[in-house]
């Protein structure tokens, strides 16, 4: 959650001829934004919405209750 990796990010995108997608790294929508300003397709940042700030990682927004996991795993 420091960021994307840019520099690696826009070297692969240069020599690539099919999109990419950029995962691992966005703990803000100011990273989303310089990734998508740099021409990146598509930006993966799981983290950033599932995680309160990157401070406190352990706060998960949805988890599954008690009777949905007896549901997954009887």
């Amino acid at each position: 959650m420091l960021g994307y990796d840019m520099p690696l990010i826009t070297k692969i995108s240069k020599n690539i001829s099919i999109p990419l997608i950029a995962a691992g790294g966005a703990g803000s929508l100011e990273d989303l934004k310089t990734a998508s300003d740099a021409g990146i397709p598509a930006l993966a940042a799981g983290s950033l919405f599932v995680f309160v700030n990157k401070n406190n990682r352990s706060f998960l927004i949805n988890y599954p209750n008690e009777n949905e996991l007896k549901y997954f795993y009887r």
